[in-house]
């Protein structure tokens, strides 16, 4: 089951032939509707967190507000994430318009007392990034249309960036640390919490900060209802791709949980010091040490619940001389973190089109976020850590390099995180997922307002290229359900 999933002349015909006799419930209709709820939703608060900033922003008038918060360095990452989020603006409402929908009206707003002083707009732009956070997890099960669904991942690990930078600062001064979820004061356990819409715009409505506004959508998990008289190789085959990504991540889980049991075992809270760290990041990193573990625990019991087989641990090379000097070995090791934890979250972004079942989308999405809460705060160690530098540093120390992540495909994180694999049990070889997944159609329209296809395949949202090799396994019915394979 941890191999890509097979199909045989046999099997591709009577999977046709099922498929074919099959009705979708909901409609196509119903499925883009409710997918423009979504994107509708996201863009309410997307244009809340940019009227935030650039509010802040106005006139350049904070410059000099942050010289006991990292001063000039941490007021132009301010301004590179207010920039993040009028790009997440303009994204959203041109990819509503793509798709055939209408942007809500944009509210008004007042943020009263939140330019006080730093400290209050620190903790005001916290809580706004960690309730972006939730929400587009809260929202993630919603979403039908992979594509935008893998944008919508991009988008969230760049929140969960923002979030832990401003942790991180906000921590020079009191222990608040990057990791925690301000929100709900969780995230020691090594997940985000997903927060419902209802509950995301009540929260929201309650800071006051909306002034005038129309009603923002409500987007609801629609499932896909498959008639049960059918025969149905279908769900089997989704079931067996869900595990192969679950053991996808677990392969990469692995490898980041016994690199940190290894090392942080190893060196000390002196080695940190030594190199102008504080007792804080030594903590962060014991943190972080705990979440991998906690990710490896986690997936391997969903695993286990379905009466699947998880994989084991490799053995691995992490290419760190522990008998040379001891500061090179160190700073070593928090250039490999860095590495990892970026890679963690492009190789969950790439994988969470492959997953079917709505709860471990959900769950993965949760367990990339805090991959990104990890990867924005190693990134950072290379500008406050002068002494740190010199190390092989991903980003060049921008706890957020662009406003969206990327998605990297599965065969492009194997070979990355091969190099530091120096063999593996018989069966726990890394394996990748394949991208198995139902298409409603129809056969006078698409979402973007053209004739669908059954030729067509998913459009790549880094490149915008279609993969040549996707397969279309069905027929064209009036909102049918399509399997599309992209081998």
């Amino acid at each position: 089951a941890r191999g890509k999933p097979t199909m045989t002349a046999a099997t591709f015909f009577v999977l046709l032939a099922s498929v074919s006799a099959v009705l979708c419930n909901p409609t196509t209709q119903q499925l883009l509707a409710n997918d423009l709820n979504v994107l509708n939703y996201a863009l309410a608060l997307e244009r809340l967190e940019a009227k935030f900033y650039a509010d802040y922003l106005a006139g350049d008038t904070h410059q000099n507000d942050f010289a006991n918060f990292g001063g000039g360095v941490t007021y132009n990452y301010i301004k590179m994430i207010g920039a993040h989020e009028a790009a997440h603006v303009t994204a959203l409402q041109t990819t509503i318009a793509a798709y055939g929908g209408q942007t809500i009206p944009e509210c008004t707003y007042n943020f009263r007392d939140s330019f006080d002083s730093v400290e209050q707009f620190l903790a005001v732009a916290q809580k706004l990034e960690n309730t972006g956070v939730q929400a587009y997890l809260g929202a993630a099960n919603t979403i039908f249309n992979k594509t935008l669904l893998t944008v919508a991942a991009t988008i969230t690990t760049v929140e969960a960036r923002h979030a832990a930078f401003l942790q991180y600062v906000s921590g020079v001064n009191t222990p608040v640390y990057p990791f925690a979820n301000y929100t709900l004061n969780q995230g020691r356990d090594g997940f985000d919490v997903p927060v419902g819409p209802a509950a995301i715009i009540a929260a929201v409505s309650e800071t006051t900060f909306l002034v005038d506004c129309g009603t923002i959508p409500v987007p609801v998990q629609l499932p896909i209802t498959l008639n049960p008289a059918v025969p149905n190789p279908l769900q089997s085959a989704l079931d067996a791709n869900d595990v192969v990504t679950l053991n996808y991540a677990l392969t990469l889980e692995h490898l980041e949980d016994k690199f940190y049991r290894t090392y942080m075992d190893a060196f000390t809270l002196d080695d940190f010091q030594n190199i102008g760290l504080r007792q804080y990041d030594f903590i962060s990193f014991q943190l972080i040490r705990d979440h991998e573990k906690a990710h490896v625990d986690f997936l391997k019991g969903v695993l286990q619940s379905v009466g699947a087989t998880a994989v084991e641990e490799c053995t691995y090379d992490f290419k760190i001389d522990l008998n040379g000097d001891r500061p090179t070995a160190f700073r070593t090791f928090i250039a490999t973190a860095t590495i990892f934890e970026n890679l963690g979250v492009s190789a969950y972004d790439g994988a969470i089109k492959s997953i079917t079942n709505k709860v471990y989308i959900q769950a993965a999405a949760s367990i990339a976020t805090i991959e990104a809460r990890h990867a924005a705060y190693l990134n950072y160690l290379n500008v406050s850590a002068t002494s740190v530098q010199s190390g092989p540093f991903y980003a060049n120390g921008n706890p957020f390099p662009a406003n969206t992540d990327t998605p990297l495909e599965p065969a492009d994180v194997i070979a990355a995180a091969g190099a530091f694999i120096t063999g593996c049990p018989t069966g726990s070889t890394p394996t990748g997922p394949t991208v198995l997944f139902i298409q409603a159609t129809n056969t006078t329209s698409s979402p973007l307002g053209t004739t669908t296809s059954t030729t067509s395949t998913p459009v790549n949202p880094t490149t915008g290229s279609n993969s040549a090799s996707s397969v279309v396994i069905g027929g064209m019915l009036a909102a049918a359900c399509v399997v599309m394979a992209m081998l």
